[in-house]
């Protein structure tokens, strides 16, 4: 303000000095006038800038308890990335804006989350609810029966172990390897058939237990991690970030020391990752973590790989130490097939500073925003991809242009629960429709073998 007052009361003081008589009312009218487009000059400059933790939610549209309904996968730095961070801001004060990106992977930015429980129940009104058993006859999913839809907008459902009384049946496909007979209750009429799986078909030779005569057109709807299916259920999602966060890039830049990193589990699988990543440690430096390397992360000791809580501890030790080192991560499927993008991807998308390399199945280019990720399958060979990440590694300038694309995205659990998404569907579709030949469907396309539609070997 005093940028444009202090200069513009010095001229009207010259003016009136050397004014007298008739000129000194032209003086005040110049006077007069000059005040007037210091007015209008200040009344339409920008404001300066102003963070307010105040306006935190409103710049997100959401309500604070977001992270309760997002359930973020946990990045290991931050465990709220889209919260932690303060905004940076365009000139004129506004959160940037960022461009849709339609997928059904990709939430938009504009998308409301404000919503972490509804008051509103559906259908409205009084209306019968809908009954889903489990065909479990090892008698192993006990937890299902305490399953709850209270969280759940179609909420009006029970969980019951009467399969004669119950409007869909679901089918875990890697429990039917264990069921000494099929099905043999009474079916209801107009009772729904549900194939449910979250297991790649490369990975296990118990699908094809789905081949006997007696599953034969009887399934009636499919829900798996694949597109395709009536009801998906993919691992994850990615949401746009509706402000981007600051961050020192040049220092993150600075620091990074070694190029290339994977967590590893499983030594031998189809999709022949190892000997991939062995083919590229040839030309570009790799650490490979966990039993089929040499490398660990974890201050404490060896990590358990083994165990189901490894997840967490790649979390708590692995990530913050791949975040600060490593430009690249290098994030390959168990197996190569259509739509199969498990939590290993989603979780590269929380706060960690670090370009995710995506080997897999999935249309990576038609249902992820371009520029966030680098896709093996560009690169004709192991070969080909190291000397890509050597050369981008060392260009500072597209290397952070990879990484602040990325970091416009956070990675999330899937939501809503499985089982809310079943109850809705009971209550808003009457389609009727039956697989004639639900492992065929299941098996015959979606996935490769390395040297196909990959890079070869």
């Amino acid at each position: 303000m005093l940028w444009y007052v202090c200069p513009a009361v010095w001229i009207i003081r010259r003016i009136r000095l050397r004014c007298h008589g008739r000129s000194r009312v032209t003086a005040i009218a110049l006077s007069i006038t000059l005040l007037v487009l210091v007015i209008v000059t200040m009344r339409s400059s920008p404001p300066e800038p102003v963070y307010d933790e105040s306006q935190r939610s409103l710049w997100l549209k959401r309500s604070p308890e977001v992270d309760d309904l997002l359930n973020p996968i946990d990045g290991g730095i931050n465990s709220s990335p889209l919260l932690n961070d303060k905004p940076e801001l365009l000139i004129d004060g506004s959160a940037p804006q960022l461009g849709p990106f339609l997928s059904p992977f990709v939430i938009p930015a504009e998308a409301d989350f404000s919503k972490t429980t509804y008051l509103v129940k559906k259908p409205v009104g009084v209306v019968t609810y809908k009954n889903i058993s489990v065909w479990d006859p090892p008698n192993e999913l006990k937890a299902l029966s305490s399953v709850s839809f209270s969280k759940c907008e179609y909420s009006k459902c029970n969980i019951t172990m009467n399969h004669n009384y119950s409007d869909a049946v679901l089918f875990m496909a890697e429990k039917l390897v264990k069921a000494d007979k099929l099905p043999d209750f009474q079916r209801k009429p107009g009772q729904y058939w549900v194939f449910r799986t979250m297991e790649a078909p490369s990975r296990f030779s118990y699908f094809v237990f789905l081949n006997k005569t007696g599953y034969k057109s009887q399934f009636n709807w499919t829900m798996s991690y694949r597109m395709d299916s009536d009801i998906p259920t993919p691992f994850g999602r990615l949401v746009e970030k509706y402000l981007t966060t600051f961050k020192d890039y040049d220092a993150l830049y600075t620091g990074k020391t070694k190029s290339v990193a994977i967590f590893t589990t499983y030594c031998e699988i189809r999709s022949k990752s190892l000997d991939f990543v062995k083919k590229m440690a040839e030309r570009i430096d790799v650490d490979i973590f966990g039993p089929c390397g040499t490398k660990q992360c974890s201050p404490t000791g060896p990590i358990d790989w083994d165990s189901t809580k490894h997840k967490k501890l790649e979390t708590k030790d692995c990530f913050p130490m791949l975040s600060k080192i490593y430009k690249f991560y290098m994030v390959f499927e168990n197996s190569i097939c259509r739509d199969y993008v498990t939590e290993i991807f989603f979780q590269s998308f929380g706060d960690i500073d670090v370009v995710p390399v995506v080997r897999g199945g999935a249309d990576y280019k038609n249902y992820f925003p371009s520029g966030s990720l680098i896709d093996a399958s560009d690169y004709a060979s192991p070969a080909a991809l190291a000397d890509f990440l050597a050369d981008v590694g060392k260009d500072k300038d597209r290397y952070l242009q990879l990484l602040k694309t990325k970091q416009n995205y956070v990675g999330i659990a899937e939501f809503p629960d499985w089982q809310c998404k079943l109850c809705e569907k009971l209550h808003t579709s009457n389609a009727t429709k039956t697989y004639a030949d639900i492992h065929q469907w299941w098996t015959q396309i979606p996935c490769r073998d390395p040297g196909t539609d990959v890079p070869a070997l």
